[in-house]
C-alpha cells in the first residue's frame, strides 16, 4: 500500500534551526560538594537536602573531625539510604582536611567526644597510654585489644602519634 501511495507524498525538509545571534547555549554544570569544607547553603543545592539535613550533615563533621568517605554520611541521624545514592555522584571528601587527634596528648574527656569510641575504650587508650608511655604506632590500640576490630577500622583514620 505504501508503495502506490509513496510517489503522491511530498515531506519538505526541514530547516536547520537557527539561533538569534544573542542566544546564550547553556551547558549543564555538574555539581559537586566537598563534604569537609561545605557550609549549610551550599548543602542545600544537593538535590533532597534541606536545612535540616545540611545542619545534620555539619554537625556531625564536627564531631567526627572531618569526613573519611562519603558513605559516612549514611551514620548521620534519619539520613535515608535512598537519598544518599542519589547524591553520592556529587559529593566527595578531602581527607587532609579530617581532623586527627593525637592519642598521645589528648586527655580523656576530649578522646571520648569522638562518636566512635565508647567509654570504655577511651579510658583504655588512656590508662594504656599512661601505663606504657608514648603509643609509638596506632596498631598498637588494636593489638592491645583496646578497641575491636569494627571500631578500629571506624577510628583508626582519625588518630595520629604524632
Amino acid at each position: 500500500m505504501f508503495s502506490k501511495l509513496e510517489k503522491h507524498i511530498s515531506i519538505p525538509p526541514q530547516p536547520e534551526k537557527e539561533f538569534a545571534s544573542n542566544s546564550v547555549v547553556v551547558e549543564e554544570t555538574i555539581l559537586l560538594i566537598e563534604l569537609n569544607s561545605a557550609d549549610t547553603i551550599q548543602l542545600t543545592k544537593l538535590r533532597g537536602i534541606g536545612k535540616g539535613y545540611a545542619r545534620r550533615i555539619i554537625a556531625y563533621r564536627q564531631l567526627l573531625g572531618g569526613y573519611h568517605n562519603p558513605n559516612q554520611l549514611l551514620e548521620v541521624y534519619g539520613f535515608p539510604k535512598d537519598l544518599f545514592e542519589s547524591i553520592s555522584p556529587h559529593i566527595w571528601v578531602d581527607t587532609l582536611s579530617v581532623n586527627k587527634i593525637n592519642i598521645n596528648m589528648v586527655d580523656y574527656q576530649d578522646l571520648r567526644k569522638h562518636p566512635y569510641l565508647n567509654e570504655h575504650q577511651a579510658k583504655s587508650i588512656i590508662y594504656y597510654r599512661e601505663t606504657i608511655g608514648n603509643i609509638k604506632s596506632i596498631n598498637e590500640i588494636f593489638k592491645n585489644k583496646l578497641v575491636d576490630s569494627k571500631t578500629f577500622d571506624r577510628i583508626k583514620n582519625y588518630l595520629t602519634v604524632n
